[in-house]
């Protein structure tokens, strides 16, 4: 599951549709009265709302589809196999925000220090990665989330921000990951 830019933040329907901008052509108009797009107008700007709700009439943009998904994480579990062969477990609960290393508490992070990891972990777009990434699994990830959890998990294989994503776990854990 990755991010659901059809979803509306505000109310979660998903009987939304995309907004769209410049001079629209007869197909457009056509689909905007059935209720399949929505026009929004001939001035095309930067940060403009890319979507609409159909239930409550919210606009929002791509970024706020991100921010919305991302903000229903409550934790992290991580887990993987260095280059030495050794084997590595991070948890992080975003409500207690208590930070454990192979299962054994580790410390309490700091609201801003919180904060400034749930931005990164935007920036690694775990939320997008695929659910499997080879045969078997070397690595696993779990995202706990308001109604469901995502696992991840690979063997020989990576997301393309895999280091990106073990960095910002080092640094959380203060320790050397791979």
């Amino acid at each position: 599951m990755g991010i659901r830019y059809n979803q509306c933040p505000k109310c979660r329907s998903r009987n939304t549709v995309d907004i769209l901008y410049g001079m629209p052509t007869a197909e457009a108009f056509q689909k905007a009265e059935k209720g399949l797009l929505k026009l929004g107008g001939c001035t095309i700007m930067p940060g403009q709302p890319n979507s609409f709700c159909n239930d409550c009439e919210n606009e929002w943009t791509s970024l706020e589809a991100v921010d919305f998904e991302y903000s229903k994480i409550r934790g992290i579990k991580a887990s993987a196999i260095n280059s030495s062969d050794q084997k590595w477990m991070v948890e992080i609960d975003f409500e207690t925000r208590e930070v454990k290393w192979n299962g054994t508490f580790q410390r309490v992070m700091e609201q801003t220090e919180l904060d400034t990891f749930k931005e990164r972990l935007k920036w690694t777009k775990v939320l997008d990665w695929k659910a499997k990434y080879g045969d078997g699994a070397d690595w696993w990830v779990e995202i706990s989330r308001e109604g469901r959890n995502v696992e991840r998990c690979g063997k020989g294989s990576y997301p393309s921000q895999w280091e990106e994503f073990v960095e910002v776990l080092s640094e959380v854990t203060m320790r050397g990951l791979y």
